[in-house]
């Protein structure tokens, strides 16, 4: 079984190993086992992980159509319920898009500068490079030339 893509399994691990599936649930009911004695399979995939999952109201429509869904899953579930237990947006959710929108243009240019700094030390030690039409050596699993072949040519900005 695999996580489903709109759902993030996320898992806090307590000194001891004991886990947990959010920080703000640390609580007996909602232990999912210990790392020390169980498999992290066994762990992503227990019972009370997939009854947490469940419990996740469903998202309301400013959540479902946002560019930035991927990336926050629409919150905690501890900061999307309002008065009446109503379910709505997270209580953070305009902050997350102003760190997420701040944050993305600069991340992909590190991403670019790492990738590039790869690449040359791949050539540098003689190792070749892909074709054109071949996967990509910094695992993308995009073609070669979709990816990181631009980075020889480029710069970053």
């Amino acid at each position: 079984m695999y996580p489903s893509k709109d759902l993030s399994r996320t898992i806090v691990f307590e000194q001891n190993g004991d886990a947990y599936p959010c920080d703000f649930f640390i609580d007996e009911k909602y232990k999912l086992g210990n790392i020390r004695h169980d498999s992290l399979e066994s762990i992503l995939y227990h019972e009370r992980m997939e009854q947490f999952l469940s419990k996740k109201p469903s998202l309301p429509e400013q959540c479902q159509s946002c560019e930035l869904l991927h990336l926050c899953h629409g919150g905690c579930p501890r900061n999307r319920i309002g008065e009446n237990n109503h379910t709505g947006v997270e209580f953070f959710c305009e902050s997350y898009k102003q760190v997420y929108r701040y944050a993305h243009g600069r991340m992909l240019k590190l991403a670019a500068a790492i990738k590039r700094s790869r690449i040359n030390k791949a050539k540098s030690a003689g190792a070749p490079l892909p074709g054109r039409n071949e996967l990509c050596l910094c695992g993308s699993r995009k073609k070669f030339k979709k990816c990181c072949e631009t980075l020889l040519i480029s710069k970053i900005k």
